[in-house]
């Protein structure tokens, strides 16, 4: 049926058209530039008070077409990999690769693989790169695989230029915060002492005000004074932190977050963390802690925890945890212990550690203290020398190794990594893994650990 429409209906239509393109043009302009979008709207707010809401302002990733880069296509030489594991081979090597280009810090690398026929490929795409020779270098490098043990060789020692320049430091620094207390003591401006003398960048712009602190937070090693202090006391001799000197004023105390004195019997079992010598399987663990649940009362509990928890840090003291608050141990742990009455033993808890039979002994509500300071620096033997290593290096490296592969221990089932070496690795892995047994002993590739197994016994093969 055909409409018949007056000329009044037509220009409607076309009216109801025009509009409906010039909405979607503005629709879209603002998308696209909502930047100059968003000035029109502030200008017509500032004008009508209408409020009209702002487009929000997003970057769009540009790829390589608009935004210019490097594209690098590598092509893999598999001729001496079996045929079966060329392709793991390969997507081995994109995993350094992804790992160096990440070092780059370019935003949205694309590193994949791809197979033509026979042939393997990595095709790396490297958005707003501008020098790309160096990208090409460190793409290309070959990767620098390293076997590191612990290291545990007693740091150097100062040199004696090194410990007179740390004695002449200190005892400047000694006279400065001298200076600085005898001034404070006599009732001069605390805020101005600490414009002069005080080091702390942090709190100087703000008379040397640190806030409210307590035992937990970043100033707990001024805490103790804090605690013994009276409210307005400066006071009488420094006190130290390892930051150095402190001159401190305090002023009033509130309430602060609720703490529990606690004990407990953890009883750990085969794979869960931190457990080195376990005992039970999970099923035997829960049934023993469930046993164990079940005897403790308040007065045998501490030696229910010599004679049965794992926790070697806490069993010799009966499990005693001593007072602590929200935050200091995991969710699991922490729930059951704030959620039960002083008094009241609860389990069996189950945390990533094992089962936990727990004790609550009693609560308070800690107590915080408004403090101000003068901060004088001091230096330690640390400040000066470097940082102690982590690992040290055993000279086995990637160029004795001729294979690895994973495989499964056919007695246990337990997945394990296979190392085979040349005549010179055999001899060094043979006396890294005898001096490490029961040790971890990490594998480094480019700088950075990519595995830290424990030699469970001196032979080529780590579980």
């Amino acid at each position: 049926m055909k409409e018949n429409l007056t000329r009044s209906q037509i220009r409607a239509k076309i009216r109801w058209g025009v509009f409906g393109i010039f909405v979607l043009l503005i629709a879209a302009s603002a998308f696209d530039a909502p930047i100059f979008f968003n000035r029109a709207i502030d200008k017509v707010n500032a004008v009508s008070n209408l409020g009209l809401p702002r487009m929000p302002e997003k970057s769009f990733n540009l790829g390589l077409d608009l935004q210019g880069g490097a594209h690098l296509v590598y092509q893999a030489d598999v001729s001496q990999i079996d045929a079966n594991e060329r392709g793991a081979a390969v997507e081995g090597v994109r995993d350094v690769i992804e790992r160096r280009v990440n070092a780059l810090g370019v935003s949205e690398p694309i590193v994949q693989t791809t197979k033509v026929g026979d042939a393997y490929r990595i095709i790396v795409e490297l958005p707003g790169v501008t020098d790309i020779n160096q990208a090409i270098k460190m793409i290309g490098e070959t990767p620098i695989l390293e076997f590191k043990e612990q290291n545990h060789e007693p740091a150097r020692q100062l040199t004696a230029e090194e410990k007179k320049g740390l004695e002449d430091f200190n005892k400047e620094a000694k006279k400065k915060a001298g200076e600085a207390l005898k001034k404070a003591k006599v009732g001069a401006d605390f805020g101005g002492l600490v414009k002069e003398y005080s080091d702390d960048v942090v709190s100087k712009n703000n008379g040397g005000y640190l806030n409210f602190v307590n035992k937990n937070s970043p100033y707990f090693d001024l805490f103790g004074w804090a605690e013994k202090a009276k409210e307005g006391e400066i006071s009488k001799e420094f006190v130290d932190s390892y930051e150095g000197l402190n001159v401190l004023k305090r002023g009033t105390e509130r309430d602060g977050q609720e703490e529990v004195k606690a004990s407990h019997i953890l009883i750990c079992y085969l794979g869960a963390k931190n457990c080195d010598t376990p005992l039970y399987n999970k099923e035997k663990a829960q049934e023993k802690a469930q046993e164990l649940y079940n005897q403790a009362n308040a007065g045998n509990f501490a030696q229910l925890a010599k004679d049965n928890s794992t926790d070697q840090g806490s069993k010799d003291s009966g499990g005693d945890l001593g007072w602590f608050g929200k935050g200091k141990m995991v969710k699991e742990f922490e729930d059951a212990v704030f959620g039960a009455q002083a008094g009241q033993i609860v389990g069996p808890v189950e945390t990533q550690f094992g089962f936990h039979i727990i004790y609550k002994q009693d609560k308070r509500i800690s107590k915080e203290y408004e403090l101000w300071r003068i901060l004088v620096n001091t230096k330690k033997e640390s400040d000066i020398l470097p940082p102690q290593e982590e690992w040290k290096a055993t000279g086995l490296s990637g160029k004795q190794l001729e294979r690895s592969e994973v495989v499964s221990d056919p007695q246990t089932g337990v997945v394990q990594v296979s190392l085979s070496f040349d005549s010179e690795g055999k001899d060094l892995f043979a006396a890294v893994t005898e001096r490490n047994v029961g040790k971890p002993v990490a594998i480094f590739l480019d700088g950075q650990p990519i595995s830290v197994p424990n030699v469970n016994e001196p032979r080529c093969r780590w579980s």
